[in-house]
């Protein structure tokens, strides 16, 4: 008699311990689900400058006129230099300025691009009307203008160029998922140099 009350104990003690981590469950906010994820964001994600990505109120139209319209932009896009502003902090930079123009761009990555032995990074922009074209982010530098050689079409003459560019190891949607790709921001961080467009600059680090 007395081992079955001590059973019955034991169950009522079970029951309300169970009912206990019911409601504590159903009191967490969403707040706190929230923390728990911002929590789990990795450290280098966070030195973007954030929005990074903005809609623009009004969009360049996707073609390829629209395109150099993004490019010819800007009088002055900085000057090549190695791991401050190289090709990846470069190609990092115009897919941004096409994005937030509104054009759909993404950052190309080889490893070992023209069989070189070197990486090399570049944007491909896909145009509805026509075939991809990419843009060779270190011809883009220095003073105005846009070189003959910069934007790489399908219909080029130069075919063995565009396949050139076709081979890539990897493509990017975004900054954030070629960071991911790479474990840090150090390739493409250009929001660090201070050689670029003043306009640029001072539009991304207004929005911290």
């Amino acid at each position: 008699m007395q081992a079955k009350y001590i059973i019955y104990i034991l169950l009522l003690l079970s029951f309300f311990i169970i009912i206990s981590n019911f409601d504590n469950d159903e009191n967490s906010s969403p707040n706190e689900e929230q923390d728990i994820s911002k929590s789990d964001t990795p450290a280098y994600l966070k030195s973007i400058p954030e929005p990074y990505y903005v809609k623009p109120e009004r969009s360049v139209p996707s073609t390829y006129p629209g395109v150099k319209q993004v490019l010819m932009a800007r009088d002055h896009w900085g000057n090549y230099e190695m791991d401050e502003f190289d090709c990846s902090e470069m190609a990092a930079y115009i897919e941004w300025k096409l994005e937030n123009n509104g054009i759909d761009a993404k950052i190309c990555r080889a490893d070992n691009f023209l069989s070189s032995g070197i990486g090399h990074a570049w944007v491909a922009v896909d145009l509805p009307l026509s075939r991809r074209c990419f843009i060779e982010a270190t011809a883009m530098k220095g003073t105005y203008g846009i070189p003959k050689y910069a934007i790489i079409r399908g219909n080029d003459r130069d075919i063995d160029a565009y396949m050139n560019y076709s081979n890539y190891d990897a493509i990017f949607e975004d900054v954030y998922e070629a960071s991911k790709y790479y474990g840090s921001t150090q390739e493409w961080d250009w929001w660090g140099t201070n050689d670029i467009s003043k306009a640029d600059r001072s539009i991304l680090h207004s929005r911290k």
